[in-house]
């Protein structure tokens, strides 16, 4: 939903309804839930008086519990290495993964250190809110799709930054693969992007140099220092600093 939807009169606000299939709407509330903003990851227990149409006043509750889940830009690198126990003849099975806005990565499950590192996504507004697709196929990726399950990306940031965590997901297998491992244990982490800053000190026991700089190359751009600020014959001073963009 587009935040600037959910605020109403300067507060972040939900409509919390009880629904019947055959008589629809029973009782419903509004929930305000910017404190629950305020607390990334933690859950919140609330207690909430619900009406039922035409009422005005009610001793009907519900008990929900809240809990909000920050969505930042960065990388979201996943170890499927887990997968290469669940599949017979590995040698001969690919595992591909594709995410929301297309990006993809196959491999194949007898490669350890592919399904282990290998695979990394850049995460971001374009595919926050959707689903990445993990499929197991036949060598060669031109056969039938033998095994698949989806991974929601917000629930990959439930962990720390950095913090590499275990999430279990549901598996549908071809009937014929025999298998009776109905879900999978995968790990993933997240790491927020962000800026490096390296702050040039001094440089001892270097060579004369007309124009010393301190250059830094990451992917693919270089950044370079100004001119020291101070340079006597054994060392050089500087007083400024880089910002690198990184995850």
């Amino acid at each position: 939903a587009n935040p600037e939807q959910l605020l109403v009169d300067g507060d972040i606000s939900l409509i919390v309804q009880l629904r019947d299939g055959l008589k629809g709407l029973i009782a419903q509330c509004n929930a305000s839930i910017t404190e629950v903003l305020l607390t990334s990851g933690v859950e919140t227990a609330r207690s909430l008086s619900v009406l039922t149409p035409g009422d005005t006043s009610t001793n009907s509750t519900v008990n929900l519990a809240f809990a909000f889940v920050e969505a930042n830009p960065g990388l979201l690198k996943l170890d499927l290495s887990t997968f290469k126990n669940c599949v017979e003849n590995s040698s001969k099975r690919y595992i591909s993964v594709l995410t929301p806005d297309g990006q993809s990565k196959t491999s194949s499950l007898a490669d350890r250190s592919s399904l282990e590192g290998g695979f990394s996504f850049w995460v971001d507004d374009r595919n926050w809110f959707g689903q990445i697709d993990v499929e197991i196929h036949e060598e060669g990726g031109d056969q039938e799709i033998i095994g698949e399950c989806k991974l929601v990306i917000i629930d990959c940031f439930k962990g720390g930054d950095g913090e590499m965590i275990s999430s279990t997901i549901s598996m549908s297998w071809d009937r014929r693969m025999n298998i009776h491992t109905p879900s999978i244990s995968l790990r993933h982490c997240f790491l927020a992007a962000g800026i490096v800053r390296v702050k040039s000190i001094d440089a001892n026991g270097v060579e004369d140099a007309a124009h010393p700089r301190v250059v830094v190359k990451a992917a693919g751009r270089i950044h370079m220092t100004e001119k020291p600020t101070l340079t006597t014959s054994s060392s050089l001073l500087w007083d400024n600093e880089l910002e690198i963009p990184v995850v």
